[in-house]
């Protein structure tokens, strides 16, 4: 799997405005928590805005990790599991056309 899994090309991320969404989401609620907390020194009002932070932040860290990693071991698992041998493929599609 190690040979199919790595990736010679870059592809980015699938959709780079949920990071960037999830990202200032999660550094508002941070920012919400710490002001709560210790600007207004009211610690039991930034327990639920710091929860929601870390939520955002910890989705952020899956999408980052699955857009760019994550997808690519996933489809080796799934080749690997076809047992494709060279050539497997040109009795598919590619024989119709020859006719």
């Amino acid at each position: 799997m190690a040979s199919l899994a790595t990736r010679k090309g870059e592809y980015g991320f699938d959709a780079p405005y949920v990071a960037v969404m999830l990202a200032s989401f999660g550094l508002a609620w941070l920012a919400v928590a710490a002001v709560l907390t210790f600007g207004f020194r009211l610690p039991q009002w930034g327990v639920w805005p710091a929860a929601v932070a870390a939520f955002q932040l910890l989705s952020l860290g899956s999408f980052v990790y699955t857009t760019r990693r994550g997808k690519f071991e996933v489809w080796a698992r799934i080749l690997e599991g076809l047992h494709l041998k060279g050539g497997s493929w040109t009795s598919g599609a590619a024989g119709a056309r020859s006719c």
